[in-house]
């Protein structure tokens, strides 16, 4: 029993990370609206339909459209965002930062970890 007592206060910390994970949801409300934009668009083709819903749908549809477009730039600025992002190491936090901090001086500059 005192072998477990000894490890009974070791605590963790989360790591906040800087730059969060890119939202799915916009990606699917992006190509939602985009479809949706299209299909109201498509509205304006048809013949049998009066010009003036015709045209009252053409414009909700490009609304869409454009809001489907900027919804997904979105989503596209926090994926690269997500994308060029290294985590900062935090010097003696645990041995795996020690090792990354090292391994990133090794990319960087070929300088070899210490044994």
């Amino acid at each position: 029993m005192s072998i477990f007592s000894d490890i009974s206060n070791i605590t963790s910390k989360k790591r906040k990370l800087e730059v969060p994970e890119p939202k799915t949801n916009l990606f699917v409300r992006g190509i939602v609206l985009f479809a949706l934009g299209l299909l109201g668009a498509s509205v304006y083709t048809i013949e049998d339909i009066d010009k003036t819903p015709a045209l009252v749908f053409l414009c909700i549809g490009a609304a869409l459209i454009i809001a489907g477009i900027i919804t997904l730039i979105c989503y596209g600025k926090q994926v690269t965002a997500f994308k060029k992002y290294t985590p900062t190491w935090e010097k003696h936090r645990s041995i795996f930062d020690d090792f990354a901090i090292e391994l990133n001086h090794w990319y960087d500059s070929d300088m070899r970890p210490r044994s």
